[in-house]
């Protein structure tokens, strides 16, 4: 199964990205992982219009053992730059079913 996922890195980086820029979701200090995982699953995904402008809520699953959840936002282009990998269906089975945060505002 293809999926978005990214490292601890491209996160981190997407975060930073989004504070800076003003969108309205991203990763609060208490919810970025203390340790590092190899991988960040995108389990769902919307296009958005805010300000005139396009963007895309990301629903990022923190951990598969614990199913934390995050939303962030993107831009579209952000959003096409994060890799699909192949995941086994266990993996992806576990992601889907961690479900999302509360709804955004």
């Amino acid at each position: 199964m293809l999926m978005k996922v990214l490292d601890h890195q491209l996160l981190l980086a997407l975060n930073e990205r989004s504070v800076s820029v003003g969108r309205r979701q991203n990763l609060k200090s208490w919810q970025l992982p203390k340790e590092p995982q190899q991988r960040y699953w995108v389990n769902m995904h919307e296009y958005r219009q805010r300000g005139g402008s396009q963007e895309v809520r990301v629903c990022v699953v923190l951990s598969l053992v614990t199913c934390d959840t995050a939303w962030l936002d993107l831009s579209p282009d952000e959003f096409a730059a994060i890799p699909e990998e192949e995941v086994h269906l266990m993996d992806w089975e576990t992601a889907m079913c961690a479900g999302t945060p509360e709804p955004a505002p």
